[in-house]
Order: structure tokens, then sequence, then C-alpha cells
């Protein structure tokens, strides 16, 4: 593509000089631009020599001033990279959660194209390649967020558990913190041994594939919450972490902590959590899935 030109940077003793007339000079200082770009010490005395009399510059100025191009990078390859229609654009949510208008020449001595922002639609997606939706009719609509009636909501519940959003609805069948009853270890733990307190990572570029109840968590960009979090869910569920949207639906949700190499440990409702039972790491319970959060 060629770069975007700008006629403006040419000196004005160089403009009166040429005829408007004479199409070959328009033609030769063109061609020249294109290799100004990458032979400026070849492409200047060729095309000095074709202007004649009629152009003086040295070999500086033809280089600095007759046309300057936009930008490049090493190799003479366009720095620019214009996209000259409007498109989707990544805003933060997804390949279509805003839009970009095309861009357009700029003006004046420095050359190269515009760079227009890309317009976020949150917690939408982009209706159109100019426009955002303003309603929904089902999750794909918003992006991260899911659809509630018509209204992109946010799946992820603050409250006063301090550091975590928690995700509004559990997980939708019953799951096993691991599929067989081995003892946790580095990296999907924090410690070798299957010891009692040991938590699983909350690092999600760890392969959780063995671990159910863990890699459901991950899926939804979060982990699974440890005792003291899942207390405070307990304690603070009718108000802030379940009412209408989704409620605790069941009685006994795993955490993401160790008992033993056998057991992993899980809480209950029935007493808010305030004691800690445990179970066969192969038995099925509720999760509920947390994200961390400033």
């Amino acid at each position: 593509m060629m770069p975007c030109l700008h006629c403006s940077s040419l000196p004005m003793r160089f403009a009166r000089t040429i005829p408007t007339v004479d199409r070959g000079i328009v033609i030769l200082i063109l061609q020249a631009q294109q290799n100004i770009v990458t032979q400026p010490l070849q492409a200047a005395p060729i095309l000095q020599a074709n202007l004649g009399n009629r152009l003086t510059a040295t070999k500086n100025a033809l280089e600095m001033t007759i046309i300057k191009p936009a930008q490049t990078a090493s190799g003479g390859n366009s720095k620019n990279n214009p996209n000259l229609t409007n498109s989707y654009c990544d805003a933060g949510g997804g390949e279509q959660s805003g839009y970009q208008s095309a861009a357009t020449c700029t003006s004046g001595t420095d050359g190269g194209f515009d760079s227009p922002a890309c317009n976020s639609c949150f917690p939408y997606i982009a209706e159109t390649t100019s426009s955002c939706k303003t309603s929904c009719t089902g999750d794909s609509d918003c992006g991260d967020y899911i659809c509630s009636g018509d209204t992109c909501i946010n799946p992820r519940l603050a409250g006063p558990c301090e550091g975590i959003q928690v995700y509004y609805v559990d997980a939708p069948t019953n799951k096993t913190p691991e599929n067989i009853a081995t003892a946790c270890s580095t990296p999907q733990c924090s410690q070798d041994g299957g010891q009692y307190g040991d938590n699983l990572v909350a690092d999600n570029s760890v392969d959780f594939s063995l671990y159910p109840a863990r890699d459901f968590c991950k899926s939804l960009g979060g982990r699974m919450p440890n005792i003291t979090e899942m207390r405070c869910i307990f304690t603070n569920a009718a108000q802030h972490y379940g009412g209408a949207l989704g409620g605790m639906s069941g009685n006994a949700y795993w955490v993401g902590t160790e008992y033993s190499t056998s057991d992993a440990v899980y809480v209950s409702a029935v007493d808010s959590g305030a004691l800690e039972h445990h179970m066969g790491k192969t038995s099925v319970l509720k999760t509920r899935c947390i994200r961390d959060h400033n």
C-alpha cells in the first residue's frame, strides 16, 4: 500500500517551478518518493537530473522536503498499516467488544495515517462496525457478562468478602475435587504431599484436568474459594451472593483445600461454614467459584 502523501510538505519555491501540465515531472516525483524510503541516495540524483534546471535542490533537500511519505519501519515497509474501513475491535471483552472507525490520511508535514481508538461497547458487544448493542437477547450479546432479561449484568458478584467476586450461581452439576484420591502436589497445589491446609493454586495456566471442580472454575476465569472465603460467602449469601440471581442451591460445598492424601475439605451451610468437614476426593458436592478482585 502506498503511504499517505502530503503535498503540503513541498516547499513553495519548488512548487512554483513545476508546470501544472508537466505530468512527467509529477510521475518522476512519485516514482522517486517510492525509492526515497529505501534508497534515498540513489533516488535523489535520478530525480534531480530529470527535473533539470527547474529544480535545484540538493540531495538532502530532495530526500527531506520534496515529498515526505509516512514513516517507515526498517526494511522500507510501511510502519502504518491502516484499516481503511470500519471494523470490529477488542476493547477488552473479546473480538467484537468494540468498533473502530476507518483510518484517515492526516494532514501536515509529518505524513501518515491517524489511529482511531477502539470504541468500547461494554458491557455489550458491537452491533455493527459503527454502533453498539444496547440490549441483549442472550449471553452472546454481553461479551464477558451475562444476559438477564434484556440487560447485560456482571455474573461475578461483589460484596463484603474482601478481595473476591463470587460467581452468581453454582456449577451446573456436582463435581469431585479429584478424579482419583491422590496427594495434591505442585504445580496444582502450593506444596507437595497432600498436607492438611494446602490449597489449590490460583494460577489458571496450570493444568487442572484431573481436578474437576477446580477445572470448572478455571473455565470461568476463576478459582475455588478457601475455607475462610467460603465461610464468608455462606454468611453473606442471602444479601450479597445469591438471592434473586442464584441463591445457594446446596448445603455442602467443596473448597480448594486439602485435608489429606485421600480427603478434601468442604464446608456446610448448616453451620454457616463454622466447622470444617472432609470427605473422599472422589465424592461429589456443590461448587461455587470465585475470582480475585481488588
